[in-house]
């Protein structure tokens, strides 16, 4: 009994194969045929890219007889990569000229997510998804990617738009060197703008007495950016430590006179604003700036003088705050600072 059965599974499965085979080879490969189905869907796609409603089902069970008539790949998937190709290209072409930078990518986004759902919906997506979504990024983004970033970045960065910036690193991290592009033009950006903090052609006293102030606020500003946007990405915290370097020592020996007097104002005894906690989170943040100073004699010669002012007219806030300062001052790798040990060790509590 069971080898009848067996026997008539295998004739029933013989059958469908060749029912299978012959409307492969009489029906559907015929060039008229073909040529009008493979046609009919892809203007089915086209309908729907462009917001049209469709039958998907329709398009689901068509697409799965191309499957099981093995002729997916051969017959159609070239037919529609190569027009998903064309669709795409005209779109970047139009949308670049009449879309904003962050609306630009909102929509680049949307057709990504769009591209997906079809790939899963009603085609084939382990030989589909990743060949399409290819083909999109390289019409939409990479051919784009100069005018994206020449023309949208530093708007984004100068306004804080975190959203902005959050999609333009996730996309361009799909596009070949894209990320590399990002952190180019987002070095421009850091010294650019740390260049107009430091520089001072008008001798302005009031820019330089704010100077380290905005120097401390503007790498808080990079570091919350590059953690909120750039998924932390080590590389994009190694820019602002090199733009920091290049730009805090373009007026030679200013950011260290200036960051010795900025310390001496929040540790006199007058200031009484700020807590220990805050005065301990403002010296650390301070001691971030000392490192990338060139000029560390003259911010030793600078604090080593206010120093001696604080303590010898008992104008100090507090001998632990010294003690901390110089104990931070010590860990950075930086000197002696012998002279200014013995003027706190001397000082009676």
């Amino acid at each position: 009994m069971d080898r009848q059965l067996i026997m008539s599974n295998l004739q029933h499965l013989q059958i469908w194969d060749l029912a299978l085979n012959l409307f492969r080879d009489v029906v559907i490969t015929n060039d008229h045929v073909k040529g009008r189905l493979i046609k009919q869907l892809l203007e089915e796609i086209r309908r729907e890219r462009c917001g049209e409603a469709i039958d998907r089902q329709l398009l689901r069970t068509v697409v799965r007889m191309l499957v099981d008539l093995k002729l997916y790949q051969p017959v159609f998937l070239s037919e529609f990569l190569q027009q998903s190709q064309h669709f795409y290209s005209q779109e970047a072409d139009t949308l670049c000229r009449q879309l904003s930078v962050p609306d630009y990518l909102i929509h680049v986004d949307k057709r990504i997510v769009e591209e997906e759902d079809r790939s899963i919906a009603y085609l084939e997506p382990s030989s589909t998804r990743q060949p399409l979504i290819f083909t999109l990024v390289s019409e939409l983004l990479t051919r784009t990617l100069d005018h994206l970033l020449d023309n949208g970045l530093v708007a984004s960065l100068k306004a804080k738009e975190l959203s902005q910036l959050r999609l333009f690193y996730s996309l361009l991290s799909r596009v070949p060197n894209g990320i590399d592009k990002l952190r180019a033009h987002f070095r421009l950006y850091v010294i650019q703008v740390g260049r107009e903090i430091v520089d001072n052609p008008t001798q302005d006293p009031e820019k330089d007495r704010a100077m380290i102030q905005n120097l401390l606020d503007y790498r808080d500003n990079l570091s919350e950016l590059i953690n909120a946007c750039f998924e932390n990405d080590a590389t994009f915290v190694r820019v602002v430590q090199e733009g920091y370097e290049e730009f805090v020592n373009q007026r030679p020996n200013k950011p260290a006179e200036f960051l010795a007097k900025y310390l001496d104002s929040h540790l006199r005894s007058g200031n009484k604003a700020q807590t220990e906690e805050e005065l301990d989170r403002l010296m650390d943040k301070a001691m971030l700036l000392f490192r990338y100073i060139e000029g560390k004699d003259i911010f030793e010669a600078f604090y080593t003088k206010e120093l001696a002012k604080r303590l010898l007219l008992n104008k100090s806030a507090s001998v632990d705050a010294e003690k901390a300062m110089l104990s931070k001052l010590k860990q950075g790798m930086y000197g002696l600072y012998l002279f200014s040990h013995v003027f706190v060790r001397e000082r009676p509590d």
